[in-house]
């Protein structure tokens, strides 16, 4: 006999073919109707409220009169919440926003009477490799997902899978993974004629009996903002006089209790979901190219929060400062409500993506103000003070490593004070180069927290210099030294950048190859734009039957050098892609062409081991796909990408089932081709696409562009602002390397490009400070943090390599107590102090490990 679970439930996209706004009048007329059906009918027993809290502090933003009435039926189990804030895409948001997004919503639900501890991922598009350990991290044991494998009946092709697998992290985490292989409607509806009714239950039990290993099916009765099936007890009641099988209204924890006590051996999938085994037209891959700029908007937001604004306000704070709690979770919720998979994927209409923008916006203003007091707080709490107001300079460095890096300063003096030349000279009295831009006078402002307004006129200088060997996540101070003017550098168009690293050489294409000597080997023709057709809409890249590929390549490109001093080499590159006005009939590219200009800054610095991109392109045209290639001619049948708390490694090729001609992956910072002797690595700023072509050298293509005219999914959905008409800026940087990514470090190249040295203007004395170091190679901060609750520091790290590594914590000031917590924060061990500055532990391969540290 057979148990059948019917799960009542919505799954509730926030936004996507309706803006928000809209979607959420029919929210609250939902559970509206849930709440009346709950009050009046007992035997309607459960609901689920798809897995994220969010959708109660949008319903009681409208109607918070019944708050109450909410709690109760929360508290009592009848209605399920969370344990997400959002259903975010796992993708395209950061290893630390997934946790945010868990860790947000638990914190919501214990405010309406808790979560259910369900690992609910029913329409992620994919799946990424940590969630098992995240979930873990949370004391969640189960995944529910609808994507990221391919569906088998009981498990017998090496390539398909039951409804009952195991899923592990490469750390080892593991869950019972649930995969609804009929989708999470396949009760929906159920008619309210016996027969009829009969007959569907019989039809969908048939269907999960397929993928099945136990005698507990699951019926996921509701869909895409399903209204309730009211009736649902009922007819359950009536069928079950005619069946043997049990028939229950039930929850998703008693499914699974039910699941686990019956199961027997399973297979273990390991790594990421990501649909490898498909066909390859399902995948919804390419809405990592879908509006570009709400990814670059992402990524800058992210940022913010994870790498300057919590680990400066947590220093400021251990330094007297208030912690600003509040506003940091206002700042998390604004970016996460952006992560719901249909928002940052960019797959849903207009109006949706401009709320969006918004939403970045706030964010982004709230961490500013944030960053400008905790950083003045910090300057102004840094020790002794120079004997010249303003006239020196303090950097700092939020990654676990020391930095060598570029430091842009914005340096006010009075108008009068006219600065010809300067050095900057650190505390062992070594100067270094600047290059000093004179904006003159400039208005400004003040707004002091004792008085009114302030309007000053001083003189704006703009200063760019290498800072070296900054402390990690600490500071470092130079004083201001005017000197004699020195000779400028040769400002001859050689075509060339040099350092003491790389050599590159521009070609007349505007493409370049680039010789780094501690390979010592050469790139050659990398930065080739080429843009092709694009008849598919905001889910999917779709080539016309009759597609035309134009480049660059071969074309006379205007090049000019427009900076050469002791801190870089600049040049400027202009070109002009002529392309088709639009796609035609979903046959072919239209014969009508508009020029489309593209310019290029490339930028080599002294010491630096990459090359730095910036590049903008005005978009005139519509239905295409602009990337550009970076042929690697490194002969290997795998490449390696960054993911959540991960480093990937994929084959360049689809496995022999996959017919789409495109084999596009998403990536976080970094994408990167080697040969265990050499290697090319390309990061980038929010560029989440990229493919690999095997028949063009191993080229590494990233996306810079695609341009649509059309929602998709179903129905037709215009959205002519997916066309990204007008100018769109990106930013990537090359980084050449020996051996591999790992032990050449090249990975910290691509999270320094990511994570700028930020420095200001002080009146310090010259020093360097640091709050602690992480002696470990291979070891990553992703959080520094005040907990959530009580007067202490959150620390995160976590292992990138496939190995096991010895961390060796250093504090320069003491600690009381540090305790290993889960990912909620909860105290799981007291670790012991090897001093009282420092403490030792180990962390497995792919490990991910959260600290409290009480000072």
């Amino acid at each position: 006999m057979k148990t059948l679970h019917f799960i009542s439930h919505t799954h509730w996209d926030r936004e996507w073919y309706l803006p928000y706004q809209k979607l959420r009048y029919r929210l609250v007329q939902l559970i509206d109707q849930l709440l009346e059906l709950l009050d009046h009918n007992p035997e309607f027993v459960y609901y689920y409220l798809d897995g994220q809290t969010i959708l109660i502090e949008d319903y009681l933003e409208i109607k918070p009169q019944n708050e109450e009435k909410l709690k109760k039926y929360i508290k009592q189990g009848r209605i399920k919440i969370g344990p997400w804030y959002v259903l975010q895409d796992q993708y395209l948001t950061s290893g630390e926003a997934n946790i945010r997004s868990l860790m947000l919503g638990i914190i919501t639900g214990e405010k309406y009477g808790g979560v259910a501890r369900i690992g609910y991922l029913p329409d992620a598009f994919g799946n990424i490799s940590q969630t098992p350990q995240i979930l873990n991290g949370f004391g969640i044991s189960n995944a529910v997902f609808g994507r990221g494998i391919k569906p088998g009946c009981n498990q017998r092709n090496s390539n398909q899978y039951p409804s009952e697998i195991y899923w592990e992290s490469p750390d080892g985490s593991r869950v019972l993974g649930i995969f609804m292989a009929n989708w999470y409607d396949n009760a929906n509806q159920l008619p309210e004629n016996l027969k009829k009714s009969v007959k569907f239950i019989e039809k969908a039990k048939e269907d999960a009996e397929r993928y099945a290993t136990t005698n507990q099916l699951l019926m996921m009765n509701g869909c895409d903002h399903q209204p309730i099936q009211q009736n649902l007890p009922q007819i359950l009641n009536k069928a079950q006089k005619q069946m043997t099988d049990q028939l229950l209204h039930s929850n998703l924890e008693d499914y699974i209790k039910a699941v686990e006590q019956e199961i027997g051996e399973l297979p273990v999938v390991r790594g990421e979901l990501n649909n490898q085994y498909t066909d390859g037209w399902t995948t919804l891959r390419n809405t990592a190219s879908s509006r570009i700029y709400l990814k670059q908007m992402n990524s800058v937001t992210q940022n913010m929060l994870e790498k300057y604004v919590e680990p400066l306000e947590t220093m400021a704070w251990l330094a007297g400062k208030t912690y600003e709690q509040e506003f940091i979770r206002q700042a998390w919720k604004y970016l996460l409500q952006n992560h719901a998979h249909d928002s940052i994927c960019g797959c849903s209409v207009d109006d949706v993506h401009a709320e969006m923008v918004i939403r970045f916006k706030n964010s982004q203003q709230i961490s500013e103000a944030l960053l400008e007091k905790s950083t003045a707080y910090l300057l102004e709490s840094g020790g002794n003070k120079h004997d010249s107001e303003g006239s020196t300079v303090t950097v700092f460095n939020t990654l676990n490593w020391p930095r060598t890096d570029l430091v842009e300063v914005v340096l006010t003096l009075p108008a009068e004070q006219v600065l010809n030349e300067i050095v900057l000279v650190d505390d062992n009295q070594r100067t270094i180069p600047v290059d000093i831009e004179d904006d003159g006078i400039v208005f400004n402002y003040e707004l002091p927290d004792n008085q009114f307004r302030a309007v000053k006129y001083p003189r704006k200088y703009r200063l760019r210099f290498i800072g070296e060997e900054i402390p990690a996540n600490g500071s470092k101070t130079y004083s201001i030294k005017k000197v004699k003017p020195s000779l400028a550098e040769s400002d001859e168009d050689d075509l060339i950048l040099a350092n003491e690293y790389l050599t590159v050489k521009i070609n007349q294409d505007g493409s370049f190859n680039i010789f780094d000597r501690q390979a010592n080997c050469s790139y050659d023709n990398l930065n080739i734009y080429q843009d092709s057709g694009d008849i598919g809409n905001e889910y999917l890249y779709k080539a016309p039957a009759t597609d035309e590929l134009i480049s660059t390549s071969g074309k006379r490109a205007e090049i000019k050098k427009i900076k050469s001093s002791l801190v870089e080499t600049v040049y400027l590159i202009k070109q002009n892609l002529r392309l088709p006005q639009e796609g035609m009939k979903k046959l072919t590219r239209s014969k009508q062409y508009i020029d489309c200009p593209i310019e290029t800054e490339i930028s080599l610095r002294k010491k630096s081991r990459r090359v730095d991109i910036k590049t903008t392109f005005n978009n005139r045209v519509k239905d295409h796909r602009l990337r550009v290639l970076f042929p690697t001619n490194i002969t290997t049948p795998d490449h390696y990408a960054e993911g959540q708390f991960d480093v990937l490694k994929r084959p360049n090729s689809p496995w022999t089932g996959w017919e789409n001609p495109s084999n596009c992956y998403r990536q976080q910072r970094f994408i990167e081709l080697n040969d265990g002797k050499r290697g090319l690595m390309i990061a980038n700023k929010g560029l989440s696409e990229y493919e690999i072509l095997p028949d063009q050298g191993n080229s590494i293509a990233l996306t810079l562009l695609r341009a649509v005219g059309e929602m998709g999914d179903w129905g037709y959905f215009p959205t002519p602002e997916a066309q990204c008409i007008g100018v769109n800026s990106y930013e990537y940087s090359i980084i050449p390397h020996s051996t591999d990514w790992l032990t050449s470090k090249a990975f910290q190249e691509a999270n320094a490009f990511n994570t700028a040295l930020l420095g200001y203007q002080s009146s310090c004395s010259c020093r360097e400070q640091s709050l602690f170091t992480v002696d470990a190679d291979y070891l990553v901060l992703s959080a520094l943090k005040k907990a959530e609750k009580g007067d202490s520091v959150i620390i995160r790290l976590y292992n990138i390599a496939e190995q096991q590594e010895e961390l060796e914590f250093k504090s320069t000031t003491a600690l009381k107590r540090v305790y290993l917590v889960n990912m909620n924060e909860e105290r799981k061990a007291e670790l012991n102090l090897e001093t009282k500055k420092s403490f030792r532990d180990l962390f497995s391969a792919k490990q991910i490990k959260t600290y409290e540290l009480i000072y």
